[in-house]
């Protein structure tokens, strides 16, 4: 029978795994100001642009990939 809140994967309940795309979130009081909420969003976009891994780039965060583009095109640069 589905959980409150929707079906379980009995397979990755039980081994302890969860998708490596998931963060684990952080139970946090609620915003009561707007101050802490451009807290919040500027700590997503850090941990979206900076830390989270991609897998169709290589398990790297976008922020290296774009570092790594940007390396190759000075380099092709350079030698033309």
């Amino acid at each position: 029978m589905p959980g409150a809140s929707g079906p379980v994967d009995l397979s990755r309940k039980c081994s302890g795994q969860r998708p490596p795309s998931v963060r684990p979130a952080r139970r946090r009081d609620p915003w009561r100001t707007l101050e802490a909420v451009e807290r919040a969003t500027l700590e997503w976009i850090d941990w979206f642009n900076n830390r989270r891994l991609l897998e169709p780039i290589g398990n790297i965060p976008p922020a290296e990939a774009e570092t790594r583009v940007h390396a190759g095109a000075k380099e092709l640069a350079m030698v033309a």
